[in-house]
């Protein structure tokens, strides 16, 4: 019996490992796309929650201090959110780091498309933690997605999306 000197029981062909390596390569070509709007849509939800967050702890220190607390917002790429219970770094835009609670720097990919709040900061009242009239929303993007961070006059904050395809977060 003559044996094929061609053919090793166990390796691959010549056309196989072609095979493998363009089924590698068409997967390779489609897979940073959607890499990338993950990562932008992750960033977005991540950044949305931590505004969210700031938000929340605001009037939670308005509440247990029993004073204003302030969130002063300034920029929009690169933008800067300050949680405050002084007054004057309300007045003024510079607020030394000894009297700034928290702060949140929000920068690429996300960035903020609209700010609709009457001022350039939301102030919490004490004792309630209502948000003093201050009713507006921020409207937070990266790339094609946004979501929406409405906050009311009584200090709900809730979010939503004014497009589809966005997991987890309702449509407005």
């Amino acid at each position: 019996m003559h044996k094929n000197s061609f053919t090793c029981p166990g390796g691959f062909s010549l056309i196989e490992l072609l095979i493998s390596i363009a089924i590698l390569a068409i997967l390779l070509i489609n897979a940073p796309p959607s890499y990338i709007k993950w990562y932008q849509q992750t960033k977005l939800k991540n950044t949305v929650s931590e505004l969210t967050l700031l938000l929340h702890q605001a009037q939670r220190t308005a509440v247990t201090e029993n004073q204003p607390a302030y969130v002063i917002f300034s920029g929009v790429n690169n933008a800067r959110m300050t949680l405050t219970t002084f007054v004057d770094c309300v007045s003024q835009q510079n607020c030394p780091t000894s009297q700034i609670s928290k702060q949140l720097l929000i920068s690429e990919p996300v960035e903020i498309e609209a700010i609709s709040f009457p001022h350039t900061y939301i102030r919490f009242a004490p004792s309630t933690g209502l948000a003093d009239g201050m009713a507006g929303t921020f409207t937070l993007r990266a790339n094609d997605f946004r979501i929406k961070l409405i906050v009311s006059r009584l200090g709900r904050i809730r979010t939503c999306t004014p497009d589809a395809g966005i997991a987890g977060i309702p449509l407005c």
